[in-house]
């Protein structure tokens, strides 16, 4: 989570805890120095200090105890770390997996780009699933439902021969299995997160030997060159701190064989350690986006709650929940989408209960993709049956293309 999120995270238990209520917070790649920051917004000045993985870490009023857990050794896991320096090279490993009938996901790290990867392997005669967080909501609850069939748990033998190209969304809260495993480069947390998703569940027999890795990366040699991420130009607009992809990739690729969940808490510290050696350039860029960073946080302590106040409409600017950002990124709106049918303007998604239809037929996109959103008195009248808070949402009607 970013530097705005963190802020609402820590404000979040500082109110819990003032309340004398309790919270358990689970992260499988937490750094040390984040353990403590959220250790501290919980009102203790203990210094958290075991390196053991998995562990406990409680704060009560008496102090604070950190207890080491035995992995449960089911969960183990051995998965080989191979280096990718080019998207084709992707392309032709899938297209060797899916000729075995493997189950095969693709993690890229923008919406745009898993849709280019999708045309790849297409052209290549490989007919990938596409997910990601762009689709109407009726739309992608059903795309999960068919994800989880393919790759989760309870799927077996032909059922699971399909290859998925997809985000973020791959990478959390779903529980899904594959043969191998294609991402691209990210910070050592999230790169551990998507490998989590590798051989996740016992299965009689898998197409493949064993699971792998492969991350798409620039070389992390000791000087790399000041347009280090220059055919990674996604993978740098949404995570800004190249110094720590450095590290990342220099962490992960120190491990041709990782070993899960033993290796965790290293190459998590290695990665996140600033005191680190890295490439004075690529410092330089980080610590710009770190400026942008306590920017951030100081918006979002505007932004927030203070406990002092209590709910009061002093206590900051108020604005409608549509306008007031959960997040500091690209600018992203909510949307409804809709055509233009027989008996007028309709819902993208169809529900029996209209208001479901436009709830499900609601996207969020960044605003600069999607500022032509109709204004016109058909757009007005259909919106005045709709809730003070709904009128607020913009609307797109879709104009259908020739043969679409």
């Amino acid at each position: 989570y970013d530097t705005y999120m963190q802020q609402e995270l820590f404000r979040l238990i500082e109110f819990q805890t003032k309340l004398g209520g309790s919270m358990i917070i689970l992260s499988a790649t937490l750094p040390q120095n984040k353990r403590q920051e959220l250790v501290r917004a919980f009102g203790a000045s203990a210094l958290c200090s075991r390196t053991d993985y998995p562990l406990v870490t409680v704060i009560t009023r008496d102090g604070l105890t950190e207890t080491p857990c035995e992995p449960n050794q089911k969960l183990k896991l051995n998965i080989t770390v191979t280096w990718l320096a080019d998207v084709d090279s992707a392309v032709q490993i899938i297209c060797a997996a899916a000729v075995k009938n493997a189950a095969v996901g693709w993690i890229r790290n923008t919406v745009d780009d898993a849709i280019a990867a999708q045309t790849m392997l297409a052209e290549r005669g490989i007919k990938a699933m596409l997910f990601h967080a762009r689709f109407a909501m009726g739309d992608r609850q059903l795309i999960e439902e068919r994800v989880q069939e393919r790759f989760g748990k309870d799927s077996f033998g032909e059922q699971r021969a399909q290859v998925i190209v997809g985000t973020q969304v791959m990478e959390q809260s779903l529980d899904l299995d594959f043969d191998i495993l294609v991402s691209d480069l990210a910070p050592i947390d999230l790169l551990l997160q998507r490998a989590g998703r590798l051989w996740r569940h016992q299965r009689e027999a898998r197409p493949v030997a064993e699971p792998q890795f492969f991350i798409i990366a620039p070389d992390p040699v000791a000087d790399p060159p000041k347009d280090w991420l220059k055919d990674m130009r996604g993978t740098e607009a949404v995570y800004q701190h190249p110094a720590l992809l450095w590290r990342s990739a220099k962490a992960i690729f120190g491990k041709p064989m990782l070993a899960l969940p033993a290796d965790v808490r290293g190459l998590v510290e290695a990665a996140y350690d600033e005191n680190a050696p890295t490439p004075q350039h690529l410092q330089e860029k980080s610590d710009a986006a770190d400026g942008k960073d306590k920017s951030a946080a100081s918006i979002a302590w505007m932004n927030l709650m203070e406990w002092e106040k209590g709910y009061r409409l002093s206590n900051g600017e108020w604005l409608s929940d549509v306008k007031t950002p959960t997040r500091l990124s690209e600018p992203c709106r909510t949307f409804r989408l809709a055509v233009m049918g027989d008996t007028g303007i309709r819902p993208w998604y169809y529900h029996e209960d209209l208001n479901r239809a436009w709830a499900l037929s609601e996207i969020s996109a960044p605003w600069r993709k999607m500022q032509d959103a109709v204004t016109s008195p058909a757009v007005s009248a259909l919106k005045q049956f709709w809730s003070r808070f709904d009128q607020d949402i913009p609307v797109l009607v879709l104009q259908q293309t020739a043969g679409g």
